[in-house]
């Protein structure tokens, strides 16, 4: 069979082809008929070149039927995906919104270490979208008698530097890297581990 491009696309080039895009959906359907006879329909996601699928049909019935379901499952992914997001920053919001200057939050991390960093917040963004913190010293509360595991813990306003970084809010905690979060810190002592 031929083809030509369409954009980044190759799509097959036959006289009937037929170019449907669904905004809901985020997605563009071509469909057509080879030189065989034969009904086809392809289907593309976004603005992507790989095709998520591509099949023939024996009826057009059969061939509607497929496209309308797919689009419908995607329209619907959609709507929940954009629900849930809505639903997060409303959250997010509310959250935000119990916080005040002073308040520590808590990262555990560490792979095969459980390794523990405290954060005090020092100011909290116009927007109430993120947050304003220092890096806190820890201590060891409870330890091995080594000092290689136990508990740690910190005293507020007891600050490792000057430096002040700012982090978003999202569900609950604030995102402090690619790797770590920080939850809203209760008080107690953290578990501490660095044997590796």
């Amino acid at each position: 069979m031929q083809t030509k491009t369409d954009g980044s696309r190759t799509v097959p080039d036959v006289a009937d082809l037929k170019r449907t895009d669904y905004k809901d959906a985020n997605a563009t359907v071509y469909s057509g008929t080879t030189e065989e006879g034969n009904l086809f329909a392809m289907g593309f996601l976004g603005t992507s070149k790989k095709r998520r699928f591509a099949y023939s049909f024996p009826t057009e019935e059969k061939r509607e039927a497929h496209v309308s379901e797919w689009i419908e499952r995607l329209e619907s992914n959609r709507k929940a995906l954009n629900e849930r997001k809505a639903n997060a920053e409303a959250e997010a919001l509310e959250f935000a919104k119990t916080l005040k200057v002073g308040d520590i939050f808590h990262c555990g991390w560490g792979y095969s270490m459980t390794l523990n960093d405290f954060y005090q917040v020092v100011e909290i963004t116009k927007s109430r979208k993120s947050v304003k913190v220092r890096k806190l010293n820890k201590f060891l509360t409870e330890h091995d008698g080594y000092g290689q595991a136990g508990f740690q813990s910190c005293n507020k306003n007891d600050f490792v530097g000057d430096h002040v970084s700012t982090h978003r809010i999202q569900d609950g905690h604030i995102k402090i890297s690619n790797y770590a979060w920080a939850r809203l810190w209760d008080g107690t002592p953290q578990r501490y581990d660095s044997y590796d």
